[in-house]
């Protein structure tokens, strides 16, 4: 095979960079010596293995890779949230932030509600977290005012408003509100996911 003037210039240049690297790991590490006085030929193959092995070493040190371990939704705190990897700070402040509108996690799937967060995230969380359902607050649907259900994700205000008249013309009739007076409110699928957070004591 014949190289142009180029093409041999950098080979030179590269032979004589994994020359250097090896020398001085010979200089390091005493079982490098019997590789240089064995004075080993160099092809182009072996070049170009010696460079992309020190470039990778080289990274590994530089750019440690994150790793993932196991923790508890509702329990987990932002600092080690960022641990994981593709969470940084912003995303951490986010997951922690719509737990708390919610009040706690029933499913690691509510994880796709948040904007910042994609669905190859969660795919890849999901394999790694676990969810304590009766750590989530819940709405005591008798008493809760309009206020504080309008911060909920799964209620909101006009939803709320609707929840707090049926409750008021319930008790003019002298009836009782239950849980699933509260229904008439949302969709089936919305049901399924707000029933979760409302308690009829």
């Amino acid at each position: 095979m014949r190289y142009s003037k180029n093409q041999k210039i950098w080979l030179t240049v590269l032979s004589v960079l994994v020359v250097g690297c090896v020398a001085v790991k010979a200089i390091a590490k005493p079982e490098w010596r019997e590789r240089v006085v064995s004075v080993e030929p160099i092809t182009e193959d072996s070049l170009f293995a010696e460079v992309d092995s020190v470039i990778l070493k080289d990274t590994v040190r530089r750019w440690p890779r994150k790793e993932c371990f196991m923790f508890e939704l509702n329990g987990v705190t932002k600092e080690e949230l960022t641990k994981f990897p593709g969470i940084a700070e912003g995303r951490a402040n986010a997951i922690v932030w719509y737990r708390e509108k919610l009040g706690g996690f029933y499913d690691a799937e509510q994880l796709r509600e948040i904007e910042c967060m994609p669905d190859s995230l969660v795919d890849k969380m999901k394999d790694w977290v676990w969810v304590v359902e009766d750590s989530v607050e819940k709405i005591d649907v008798k008493s809760v005012s309009v206020g504080r259900m309008k911060w909920h994700p799964y209620i909101g205000f006009e939803k709320g408003r609707k929840i707090d008249s049926a409750r008021w013309v319930t008790k003019k009739k002298g009836e009782e509100f239950t849980v699933e007076s509260c229904k008439f409110a949302f969709t089936n699928e919305e049901w399924e996911k707000v029933k979760r957070y409302l308690i009829d004591k």
